[in-house]
């Protein structure tokens, strides 16, 4: 990967080709699980790509490209989430959800999980949904995080258990409401 920054660096530009295609999907994933937009990830991922080239003279080789890469991510996915002020309320997405079947019985249990989730992922700030998808849905390493968020690496260990456990109530209690509801 290395001789690929050089290139693009040494003036290159085709060389940066090679670079998009081998972490396009794996951004664009990460972003849309945050930002829940296909539409927007896909702004946003090519942002990130965008951004990354032109400020490709500013990555250091003490970090990984795709760690880089997740910063740059980071950083986007937050302006856009403000920019685009796209928190929806779970009182909202329950009336979605209602007025699209009438009759909710037990055997969708799938719906009941996945609100929960929503909910969950609702009463978490920007940035701990960054690290808690980045850490359980990307599989990157405490160190890798530590790179992103500037930190060390116990530091987003403490933030990251802190995150899960904020999650892991907030899923519980979606869980329930949404079992009572119906």
């Amino acid at each position: 990967m290395e001789q690929y920054i050089q290139q693009v660096l040494n003036g290159d530009a085709d060389a940066y080709e090679y670079i998009v295609r081998q972490y396009q999907n794996q951004i664009f994933r990460y972003v849309n699980k945050i930002i829940q937009n296909p539409e927007g990830a896909s702004e946003v991922t090519q942002d990130v790509f965008v951004t990354g080239y032109y400020k490709l003279n500013q990555y250091s080789s003490n970090y990984s490209i795709k760690t880089w890469l997740y910063k740059i991510a980071k950083n986007l996915t937050i302006n856009y989430m403000n920019k685009q002020k796209r928190h929806q309320s779970l009182v909202k997405k329950v009336k979605q959800f209602s007025s699209r079947t009438e009759s909710y019985s037990l055997d969708s249990n799938e719906d009941t999980f996945d609100l929960a989730i929503e909910y969950a992922l609702s009463t978490l700030k920007t940035e701990e949904k960054n690290l808690l998808l980045l850490k359980s849905v990307e599989e990157l390493t405490y160190n890798e995080l530590a790179q992103i968020y500037d930190v060390q690496e116990a530091t987003i260990r403490k933030r990251y258990e802190r995150t899960r456990k904020k999650f892991k109530a907030a899923y519980t209690e979606g869980s329930n409401e949404h079992l009572c509801q119906y």
